[in-house]
């Protein structure tokens, strides 16, 4: 699994990209309806910052926030640590852990390409347990 690139891990993801001046409410209905739970927030073409669900939360949510008329460039978290599609998923493991982070933004030569998460290193191994169990299921069934 760390040996896999972020490429692989995130080939398949369609990210949710906004600019600065996107209205929070907005940004909140792209995730939604995307199922990402992180976007990038992007100011003329370049990664300016991401947004979290618990960025939602706690910077718009909890303060009473207008979420109608709050920018997501209000609440987002700027100087991110990123990660090129070509490293190891290993790597973005650790910068996660040493940057107490659940999800880098992906960067190729300055455009943002996608998020990695820490989630996403279950999604193989959840597959192959529920093929194991699919297998064992069927094993059973024929004893």
């Amino acid at each position: 699994m760390p040996t896999r690139t972020v490429k692989q891990i995130i080939d398949k993801c369609n990210p949710v990209i906004v600019e600065v001046d996107t209205p929070v409410i907005d940004v909140a209905r792209a995730m939604v309806s995307s199922g990402e739970d992180a976007a990038l927030v992007v100011q003329d073409g370049k990664t300016a910052g991401i947004v979290t669900e618990s960025d939602l939360v706690k910077r718009v949510l909890v303060p009473g926030k207008n979420p109608e008329t709050t920018p997501v460039s209000d609440i987002m978290t700027r100087d991110t640590v990123i990660i090129r599609p070509e490293r190891l998923y290993g790597q973005a493991l650790y910068l996660m852990h040493e940057y107490n982070v659940r999800h880098i933004p992906v960067v190729d030569k300055g455009m943002p390409v996608g998020v990695v998460s820490a989630s996403d290193a279950l999604i193989p191994d959840i597959h192959i347990y529920a093929h194991d169990v699919e297998m064992l299921d069927h094993i059973a069934e024929i004893i």
